[in-house]
């Protein structure tokens, strides 16, 4: 094991090598005398080492910047750990303890510092597959990794440390307080172990936790709606969307993660039977809606990112569940393959198209009851031309024959009338050409004439007036 053997246990320390470890009864109860040293390789990093959903980018990427110059600090502020039943017995401990309450590697889980402790991970397993000599290039990470500070408070449950966590993520300057989504996530895990209502989970936080991070108002609205009514794929779309941007920096907030016309079962009203079932949202319309904002939201520039209006949500939701009942219509009417109606029409919308999202608009506020897909959407009948054009068809010798002959008819006709075109055209020129020619000597006769000084003032005019009134002297 590389990291057993890597960074080799200090003979002036004593390791925690079985679980019979120290408990403090509470939060207030811990003192350094609780402090544990736990090997790195006891860290666990799997899904079920703790509640919380993984560390995004962004806060990844501050812990790496603390760690490479201050190194892996865990003796003011240990991680407290547990150990979780789907950790144990991993894999055979290198330190040569036996039975069953040995420790093994891979085994601790997190109440807190589960982001501190896998990002670590992730670090030495780059350093490792780089080759990089950390003794060398920062004796200070190294020896702070030799020496882990854990500690352990005597557990009450799942909800329990679900609720301990929320209370400790509220201090630190890079561990914030959970924002709603990691806070559903954690539901959602609590809820994979038993949890049967959100309610119990949330007065019980309350009970523990100060003002300022209470669940109320849009928040807790947010949370329920997220809890009860968002499929699991999309829930975790936004969450890796917040991950990579940032809860600040993402398009998501309370206040439009609170709009119940995002979730699946939302009936827009519609002015007609025939589009009333299309303006319904659904599970794959909600997927589609958070996939096309996230999509446009990541591609803009981050000075004109900023959190989605509500008001902009609710347009969009209707025009997502448009974007899928337009397409079943079309495809439940036409024999078209679905593949070329998903690429052009919904992976088109998905993508940012602003054609299929004007067409969607278009029919959306008109909504003819009588609604034919191929005559009042461009991008349907565009689909059926094509699939028309390229149809197979089975002819024989003769109509071949006159297929090819009727071909090169219309061929020589096109010929024909694009030297017609052209003929036209030249004479459209020439006429031109002469035009302007005229008008060049035309003008150029008007200048040549207006720079000539006129006859009344030349020397044969003037000439016997001069003499007529100024004699010559005698």
């Amino acid at each position: 094991m590389w990291l057993w053997s890597t960074f080799v246990e200090k003979d002036d320390i004593f390791y925690q090598h079985t679980t019979n470890m120290e408990l403090a009864e509470t939060e207030r109860d811990v003192n350094p005398s609780c402090f544990m040293s736990a090997h790195v390789c006891t860290l666990g990093y799997e899904e079920s080492s703790s509640l919380k959903p993984p560390p995004g980018k962004a806060k990844s990427t501050q812990l790496l910047e603390q760690f490479l110059l201050d190194g892996f600090i865990t003796t003011t502020e240990p991680p407290t750990i547990n150990l979780p039943d789907g950790l144990k017995n991993t894999c055979p401990p290198p330190w040569g303890v036996l039975g069953g309450s040995a420790l093994s590697p891979r085994s601790l889980g997190y109440v807190e510092g589960h982001a501190r402790a896998t990002t670590l991970l992730a670090l030495l397993l780059f350093i490792k597959k780089e080759g990089v000599d950390l003794y060398a290039n920062n004796p200070v990470l190294f020896q702070s990794v030799r020496d882990i500070k854990v500690i352990r408070l005597r557990g009450k449950g799942m909800l329990e440390d679900a609720l301990m966590n929320m209370k400790m993520s509220v201090r630190g300057s890079i561990r914030t307080a959970n924002n709603v989504l990691q806070v559903a996530v954690i539901v959602a895990n609590l809820q994979k172990a038993g949890a049967r209502s959100i309610s119990t989970f949330v007065s019980k936080h309350h009970a523990r936790s100060g003002q300022s991070s209470k669940i109320t108002g849009k928040r807790a609205a947010s949370l329920r709606l997220l809890f009860e009514s968002l499929p699991r794929a999309p829930l975790e779309s936004i969450l890796a969307h917040a991950e990579e941007l940032t809860w600040e920096g993402c398009m998501w907030s309370d206040d439009n993660l609170a709009n119940r016309k995002l979730y699946p079962g939302f009936a827009f009203p519609a002015k007609n039977k025939t589009w009333a079932p299309m303006l319904r949202t659904t599970d794959a319309s909600t997927q589609l809606c958070i996939e096309r904002l996230q999509g446009a939201h990541t591609r803009s520039p981050k000075h004109l990112r900023k959190k989605l209006e509500a008001s902009q949500l609710e347009n969009y939701s209707l025009r997502a569940a448009a974007v899928l009942g337009l397409a079943d219509l079309f495809l439940s009417q036409v024999p078209v393959p679905q593949k070329d109606a998903l690429e052009e029409w919904t992976h088109a919308w998905e993508r940012g198209s602003h054609q299929v999202d004007m067409e969607v608009q278009a029919a959306v506020m008109e909504q003819h009851e009588q609604f034919d897909p191929t005559k009042h959407i461009p991008t349907f009948k565009r689909i059926l031309d094509q699939h028309l054009q390229s149809a197979p068809l089975v002819v024989g010798v003769e109509e071949s024959a006159k297929l090819k002959v009727d071909e090169f008819a219309l061929l020589i006709k096109q010929l024909d009338y694009d030297v017609s075109v052209y003929q036209t055209w030249q004479r459209k020129c020439q006429t031109v050409k002469g035009a302007r020619f005229f008008k060049e000597q035309d003008s150029g006769f008007t200048n040549a004439v207006l720079q000539q000084p006129p006859l009344w003032f030349s020397p044969q005019c003037l000439n016997p007036f001069i003499r007529l009134y100024y004699p010559h002297p005698q």
